[in-house]
């Protein structure tokens, strides 16, 4: 049981990570943009690493990518952005920033504007992950009026990624 109070502790082994992600997990490239300008001149780095790299260097957002290329670019921004943490915490934080910029998408608009409240939200989170990413699965069951389980078939990636967008 983790609470957004208790820190992550322990490095994340992104080569790892991405070496056991399926090649059909994909996601769409509206969420690799904002880490590219993070990252700025060193996402030249990671570029050599990557399996799909965006033609002409810019990501589109409706169009799906690797999300084993996801998670090395995400990586590498998340501990530029928090290199005091380790970078499971580090993940956590960035990863909280994910639902702002879904909604700035104009599915994103559309989609919040029929939701009036973090629980709805919340309840459909298993839809709008559908649209945003192939391949993992996820089913959330409302176990009493005040919580939910929200259960991931096939979870790859980064746990801290995960939790932070959860938060």
């Amino acid at each position: 049981s983790v609470v957004p109070s208790q820190p992550l502790s322990g490095e994340y082994d992104v080569e790892a990570s991405a070496r056991e992600i399926p090649k059909e997990h994909v996601m769409k490239g509206m969420f690799f943009s904002r880490y590219l300008k993070l990252l700025g001149s060193r996402y030249r780095l990671l570029e050599e690493k990557l399996e799909a790299p965006p033609r002409l260097g810019k990501y589109l957002p409706f169009a799906f990518y690797p999300f084993r290329d996801f998670m090395r670019i995400f990586d590498a921004a998340a501990r530029q952005s928090y290199p005091d943490l380790p970078s499971k915490e580090a993940h956590r934080r960035e990863a909280r920033n994910e639902v702002g910029v879904f909604i700035e998408s104009t599915l994103g608009k559309v989609t919040f504007s029929l939701v009036e409240s973090p629980q709805v939200a919340l309840a459909r989170y298993p839809e709008i992950f559908r649209v945003l990413v192939q391949g993992p699965k996820v089913r959330l069951t409302r176990t009493d009026k005040h919580q939910v389980t929200i259960d991931y078939k096939e979870h790859f990636g980064s746990l801290g990624y995960t939790m932070g967008v959860l938060e």
